[in-house]
């Protein structure tokens, strides 16, 4: 009997080893569609086990959407690739290791559009996040300030987090809208249009070319009155 279970630990061991050999780094996250994608975090948060004693099961934070373009075009002279980017918090998530029987990713991630279809998600197996902080992202294309309205890939999207998703009773999820249209990316990353010039003469400065006008038939007026 002693030798079988020496058997079953060597076993045991090996699979939790070739399970971690064929984890991609968080760091190179590897999603279902190149549409989306979650790049790591550095930070930590360090809780204690709240799930069996073993396992950390916090909600996830999602936290506000910003915009970026893509490798650093230029929306205001060229069509450039755009992204909604949702920070998120995973508290010690990190911890969740293959080491104690947890095979599944701590992290999942997953985007749904507006009709409630998938889209893709992030955190599958042999890609597991592990980190406890990191930015999700969609990607739109053929956005630019000219013509925002030629966005592909336009929509309001719903991201879901989801932790200790393989620990049972002890899962935890969030959502969160992620509109990416071309009226919130223009938002973000158009300069704003110059203000409109005043309806006024107040100033007495001429600017405003009505009011010029009128000026000028005022004092017209008042000339020939003077006559």
């Amino acid at each position: 009997m002693r030798k079988d279970l020496s058997h079953f630990r060597t076993a045991a061991w090996g699979l939790t080893a070739a399970l971690a050999a064929f984890t991609v780094p968080a760091t190179a996250q590897v999603c279902t569609t190149s549409k989306i994608g979650f790049i790591a975090g550095s930070g930590t948060d360090d809780r204690s086990a709240n799930c069996v004693g073993l396992f950390y099961c916090y909600k996830p934070e999602l936290l506000a959407v910003r915009y970026e373009t893509v490798g650093g075009c230029d929306p205001g002279t060229a069509a450039c690739g755009v992204r909604a980017v949702v920070p998120g918090r995973f508290p010690s998530a990190r911890k969740n290791s293959t080491s104690i029987g947890y095979y599944d990713s701590p992290v999942k991630l997953t985007f749904t559009n507006s009709s409630g279809g998938f889209v893709g998600s992030c955190g599958n197996l042999g890609a597991r996040i592990q980190v406890d902080e990191g930015d999700t992202y969609i990607q739109a294309g053929n956005f630019s300030c000219s013509d925002p309205q030629a966005m592909s890939g336009a929509d309001t999207y719903t991201l879901t987090a989801v932790v200790c998703d393989g620990a049972s009773g002890c899962r935890k999820q969030t959502s969160t809208s992620v509109p990416l249209t071309p009226s919130a990316a223009a938002a973000a990353l158009c300069p704003s249009p110059p203000p409109r010039p005043p309806m006024s003469c107040d100033a007495g400065d001429r600017s405003c070319s009505v009011c010029f006008f009128l000026r000028l038939r005022i004092e017209a007026a008042g000339d020939f009155i003077a006559q």
